[in-house]
């Protein structure tokens, strides 16, 4: 035999070797039904913690129906990365992608305002405090407002509406129509 045959064959049997060695590691050998029964899962008591309920109700006064609130928004569902090559633009997205807002605000076009975080005693451990930066270092290049409250029990309406009136104002500036409810299209 030549050698280009030889070598032929030997590639042939590598790449089915590797073939029947990938197939191996997805799920045969392993019992599945037991796998599938694991992962249980169970409601969670409430979609805020109580200090994110009181924040909430001083907000919906504050705003005063000049903006919708929305809560716990994934960031990259408010942001997008800019990067043109892909492994640059993937890296910026997966900073982003399992992170959250605790709240965000839109106009009544749906047009983002605004973010809000509540800093709780989590905020002055390290690795929070570093995703702090890197989240406020996201918004800032993407020109958008970050507001951060200090956590407490109570809010002072008045105090959480005088840090967001700049915001409320842009609102009233674009000329959008006052909230009202949202009809389903029928």
């Amino acid at each position: 035999m030549s050698m280009t045959v030889i070598a032929i064959v030997v590639l042939v049997v590598a790449v089915v070797g590797l073939l029947l060695g990938m197939d191996k590691g997805k799920g045969k050998g392993k019992d599945t039904a037991k796998l599938d029964t694991a992962l249980t899962y169970e409601v969670q008591d409430g979609l805020f913690t109580d200090g994110e309920k009181s924040f909430l109700v001083a907000l919906e006064k504050a705003v005063q129906g000049q903006a919708r609130i929305y809560g716990k928004v994934r960031v990259a569902d408010v942001l997008r990365p800019t990067q043109k090559d892909k492994k640059l633009w993937q890296k910026s997205f997966n900073q982003i992608s399992a992170k959250h807002l605790d709240y965000c605000l839109t106009d009544n076009d749906f047009r983002y305002l605004c973010a809000i975080e509540l800093d709780d005693k989590s905020h002055s451990l390290k690795k929070r405090m570093e995703r702090d930066v890197m989240l406020q270092d996201a918004c800032d290049s993407a020109q958008f407002a970050l507001v951060r409250f200090t956590a407490r029990s109570s809010y002072n309406v008045e105090e959480v509406r005088a840090k967001l009136q700049p915001l409320l104002d842009k609102v009233a500036a674009r000329n959008v129509v006052p909230l009202s409810p949202l009809k389903a299209v029928k």
